[in-house]
């Protein structure tokens, strides 16, 4: 066998096998320690290795096996999930396929209902037009007939008109001087009755004193406060009795006048009174409205007494309140006179129209003359109530009620 050798770890000196123990002992056992160690490192790494590749492998294996599983369930969940989505569309399918057929049933039967209430309305309106048709034929035939006949027997009664006003006119000239003294003590009845429990009534036909009655309004403290004349005339209408009442007027040191005429509506078509434009402050009435007139006249004087009272006391104050007050006051009196000038004849002019509305129609319409009557006395009280209210308005003064019917 040839001579091996090994170089000395430690010194680097060539060793021969069979002299390598006695060399130095120590350094061979540390060298095989370090070629043992490094073997068995190098062994353990192999096996680490070794054993992580196998358990990598088995690992992977497994993972492997549990994604084919996995894909096996997945594939299982979307054929049961495919099932139910085709078993929810068949379901879909089927409640739209009803609803749609239950729609059209719906659509169906509204049609049908629309039709029979659109046939309905038109037979309605056919019946109607024909209804309408044959009553405007009836009315106008009946109208004619009612109108041939009242044509004759208004032409009668006129007649008999123009013979009663001629025989009447001539009665007028033989009684007239009865019939107005029976006349004055009927208005002068209504006068007491209406204001004698507050206001004095007296006769004044004496002297120089020509007018018929003298009403001295008072207050509710018994203060004369202001005066009317009244004249009255049941007779053929003049228009001189207007001048004539405003000389009474200034003889008895008053403001206002009343004429009351029984023919007052030969002069003034259709409205119960009105008040001269000539004479501003003098007042024309049928023989049925004077109370209302001297209502209206004697709420005047109230509130112009009112008002000059308190312009007495507010006159000489130097205090802005009273000043104030006393320009309310004024303004007060100016929107009475416009009332008095502008409005009141718009009241009267819609009350004469309205009223002429109705007694158009009452002349070509007899057999409606209670209805028609009504209606001429309704207009008449509410152009009453209208003016009251408009100077209670104006003044914030209610004054005492009257009531010529009391």
């Amino acid at each position: 066998m040839d001579n091996k050798y090994l170089t000395c770890p430690n010194c680097e000196q060539k060793i021969f096998l069979e002299e390598l123990f006695n060399h130095d002992s120590q350094v061979f056992n540390d060298f095989i320690d370090d070629k043992v160690a490094n073997k068995l490192e190098k062994a353990t790494e192999e096996k680490l290795i070794a054993d992580r590749a196998k358990i990598e492998k088995e690992f992977l294996e497994k993972l492997r096996i549990l994604e084919v599983q996995s894909q096996k369930e997945i594939s299982s969940l979307k054929l049961n999930l495919n099932d139910y989505q085709n078993k929810i569309k068949q379901i879909e399918a089927s409640k739209t396929a009803e609803i749609l057929n239950k729609e059209k049933d719906t659509q169906l039967l509204f049609n049908q209902k629309i039709k029979e209430l659109e046939l309905k309305i038109n037979n309605f309106e056919s019946e109607e037009k024909n209804l309408k048709l044959k009553f405007e034929t009836d009315l106008a035939n009946k109208m004619l007939e009612i109108e041939k006949a009242h044509t004759n027997k208004i032409d009668s009664l006129n007649l008999q008109i123009r013979e009663l006003e001629q025989a009447n006119l001539r009665l007028r000239i033989i009684d007239s001087k009865s019939k107005g003294e029976n006349f004055e003590l009927e208005v002068e009845k209504e006068l007491r009755k209406a204001f004698g429990y507050l206001d004095k009534i007296e006769k004044i036909t004496t002297g120089d004193k020509k007018a018929d009655y003298l009403q001295t309004v008072r207050n509710s403290q018994g203060k004369d406060i202001g005066k009317i004349v009244y004249e009255v005339k049941n007779a053929k209408w003049s228009d001189a009795w207007l001048p004539k009442l405003s000389v009474d007027v200034s003889n008895n040191k008053t403001k206002y006048g009343i004429l009351v005429a029984t023919s007052f509506n030969d002069k003034y078509k259709s409205i119960p009174f009105i008040r001269s434009d000539e004479w501003v402050n003098i007042w024309m009435s049928d023989s049925e409205s004077f109370i209302f007139v001297g209502q209206i006249v004697r709420r005047l004087i109230e509130i112009e007494f009112d008002f000059e009272e308190k312009r007495k006391l507010l006159i000489d104050s130097n205090d802005s309140k009273d000043s104030k007050l006393l320009k309310e006051y004024e303004e007060k009196i100016n929107l009475i006179s416009t009332f008095m000038t502008e409005e009141l004849p718009k009241f009267i002019r819609s009350f004469k129209k309205q009223l002429g509305d109705i007694d158009s129609v009452k002349n070509s319409l007899n057999k409606n003359a209670d209805t028609l009557a009504k209606a001429h006395s309704i207009l008449k009280d509410k152009l009453e109530k209208e003016i009251i209210i408009k100077l209670e308005a104006i003044t914030g003064i209610r004054g005492q009620d009257y009531d010529s019917n009391e």
